[in-house]
Order: C-alpha cells, then sequence, then structure tokens
C-alpha cells in the first residue's frame, strides 16, 4: 500500500474520531443548558400565555356586554319604530276602506 494511502487512512480516522469526539462532548456541552433554557422559555412563555388568554377572555365578556346592551336598544327602537309604523298604516287602510265603501253603499241604495 503506498505512504499516501496509509497517511490519508490514519488522518481520515484521526479526523472522524476528533470530530466525534467534538460533538459528543459539545453536544454534551450544549444539549443541557439549551434543554434547561428551553424548559425555562416554555414555562414563562406558558404563564404569558396564561396571562393573555385570561386578559382576552375578560375583554371578550365586556364586548360580549356591551354589545349585549346596543342590541337590546336597537331591538328595542326598532320594535317602537315598526308599532307606529304600522299603527299608522292601519289609520290608512281603514280610511282607504270607508272612502270606498261609502260610494258603494250610495250606490246600492240607489240603484
Amino acid at each position: 500500500m503506498p505512504v499516501t494511502a496509509k497517511l490519508s487512512k490514519l488522518f481520515y480516522d484521526r479526523l472522524v474520531s476528533r470530530s466525534r469526539t467534538n460533538s459528543w462532548t459539545g453536544s454534551i456541552r450544549w444539549t443541557q443548558p439549551t434543554e434547561q433554557r428551553l424548559a425555562e422559555l416554555d414555562a414563562k412563555w406558558g404563564r404569558q400565555w396564561d396571562r393573555l388568554d385570561g386578559k382576552l377572555e375578560q375583554r371578550l365578556a365586556e364586548l360580549d356586554t356591551k354589545l349585549d346592551g346596543k342590541v337590546d336598544r336597537v331591538a328595542a327602537e326598532l320594535n317602537a319604530t315598526l308599532e307606529r309604523r304600522l299603527g299608522e298604516q292601519t289609520r290608512w287602510l281603514f280610511v282607504a276602506w270607508a272612502s270606498l265603501l261609502i260610494p258603494i253603499i250610495g250606490l246600492w241604495i240607489r240603484g
């Protein structure tokens, strides 16, 4: 076997073993603090999410209360307007019937 092949094989073996060692120790060195940091962030964001969720529910309840009041007020106004218009329409309907009925009765009596 030529010397270059032996050197490259030896070089490759040492390089791979060092990279494996470095990556293994690097993963040990970085994994634990990273997992702890992720757990801390998860707990922090969980608390923040709970607080945000509470605020959102409170604001939705306030909005629901405001909307219920406005809807009730608008429904009452609409109901009052509708009753007034129907009353006016009924009066005009009786006037129209009376104006038609009087000539009909007059023609019937005359006829």
